[in-house]
């Protein structure tokens, strides 16, 4: 005679419910050490190719826009040229947005003469969206404000840029502001 509230089937399957929790529970967390390895790995390898050049092929790029493309080659060929490319630099953070990874990363430029004072240091945010097994190149943003740095809302201040920033800042702020160049036909 069965007693009243025990079911052997029902402790069987809150073992196998219990059981599948925690194997599940290991297994994403010994998941996420590999996907950081993996996105560290995708950063090296866009490094790799923004170093050595293999940047230049139009076809590395998923821009927001398709008219982006060719500004965003450009530039980011200068950066090719003007940063210091220790060997591995330094880590980047990481974050995801869908299909996207966002590296926050400083890098150091070179300006001008070799002097000491000609570099500068940056953070950028360089985003690659993944299709499949490949990363493409898709934005990077160099002016920003670190919203998960400042501290609790109400945010009343933000961190000071340095001098050298804010006048290139104003310097870019007041070319946006000028009017158009606009050729003048020349009567003969």
């Amino acid at each position: 005679m069965e007693e009243s509230g025990t079911n052997p089937r029902f402790g069987s399957t809150l073992l196998v419910i219990a059981t599948t929790m925690i194997v599940a529970g290991v297994c994403v967390a010994t998941d996420q050490p590999n996907d950081l390895q993996t996105d560290l790995q995708i950063w090296q390898s866009f490094r790799e190719a923004l170093r050595s050049g293999r940047m230049a092929d139009p076809d590395r790029y998923r821009p927001l826009r398709p008219e982006l493309r060719q500004p965003l080659m450009g530039f980011l060929d200068e950066l090719r040229k003007t940063a210091k490319w220790e060997d591995g630099g330094p880590t980047p953070e990481v974050f995801h947005v869908g299909n996207q990874v966002h590296y926050v990363v400083p890098l150091t430029l070179q300006r001008g003469d070799s002097t000491p004072t000609s570099t500068t240091t940056s953070t950028f945010c360089f985003t690659l969206v993944l299709e499949g097994d490949q990363w493409y190149f898709q934005h990077l943003e160099s002016i920003f404000i670190r919203l998960d740095k400042i501290g609790d809302p109400p945010v009343s201040s933000f961190p000071d840029l340095p001098d050298e920033r804010t006048r290139t800042l104003t310097t870019v702020a007041s070319v946006a502001r000028r009017p158009p160049f606009r050729s003048r036909k020349i009567s003969s």
